[in-house]
């Protein structure tokens, strides 16, 4: 096998592995966010009173 080829190859895998590494941190950033926006979903609203952060009262 010539170098170039075996160049070639290593490149080729090295790239390989770095698609699949990429991949995988974005499955878990696209669960992450699920996630949050899950969370947010089922937070109660949060309100500003007098400068302070408060939860909303629950009208039912």
């Amino acid at each position: 096998m010539k170098s170039g080829e075996m160049i070639a190859k290593l490149l080729h895998a090295i790239t390989r592995l770095m698609l699949l590494k990429l991949w995988i941190l974005l499955q878990k950033l696209n669960a992450e966010y699920d996630a949050i926006i899950l969370f947010l979903d089922n937070y109660p609203s949060i309100v500003q009173v007098n400068g302070k952060c408060r939860l909303a009262e629950d009208e039912s």
